[in-house]
């Protein structure tokens, strides 16, 4: 059986689809993390994304915009962690509790 190439690699997104579920994760604890980039030509949906995994939770990135969200979510937790979070350098933060 013969496979014709896909030449068609722009499709047009859902209009205004902005995320596709909703969860809500708990982590805690180091988290394993990968990082890689999707061409179109590699995306079995003709467009490239940027495959985001912490821990066991993956996010597909799909265009600066939402990068750009992600990037501004996360320094914001940076900011907020310090009150939060024990100090790096307390002994119950040593011990991971």
């Amino acid at each position: 059986m013969s496979r014709r190439p896909n030449l068609q690699l722009v499709r047009e997104r859902p209009p205004e689809q902005k995320c596709s579920i909703a969860a809500t994760v708990s982590m805690a604890g180091r988290q394993e993390v990968q990082v890689r980039g999707v061409t179109a030509m590699a995306s079995p949906r003709g467009f490239g994304h940027v495959a985001i995994r912490v821990g066991r939770v993956l996010l597909y990135v799909e265009d600066r915009d939402a990068l750009e969200a992600l990037q501004e979510a996360v320094r914001r937790a940076v900011e907020v962690a310090e009150p939060v979070f024990e100090p790096l350098d307390s002994p119950r933060a040593r011990l991971g509790r």
